[in-house]
Order: structure tokens, then C-alpha cells, then sequence
């Protein structure tokens, strides 16, 4: 159970930095 907590915390990690990447320029 805690190693599919940490998946999906993982992909919604995952989903929120592409998410701030469409607002960063992609020189960072």
C-alpha cells in the first residue's frame, strides 16, 4: 500500500513540474 501512495505521489510530482515548466522559460 505505501509503495503505491508514494507512485502516485511521484506522478503528481511529476505532473505539477510539467505543469510549472509551461510557465518557466525553457532556458532554466
Amino acid at each position: 500500500m505505501l509503495n503505491v501512495l508514494r507512485t502516485l505521489e511521484r506522478l503528481m510530482f511529476f505532473e505539477h513540474l510539467s505543469t510549472l515548466s509551461q510557465y518557466l522559460p525553457e532556458s532554466i
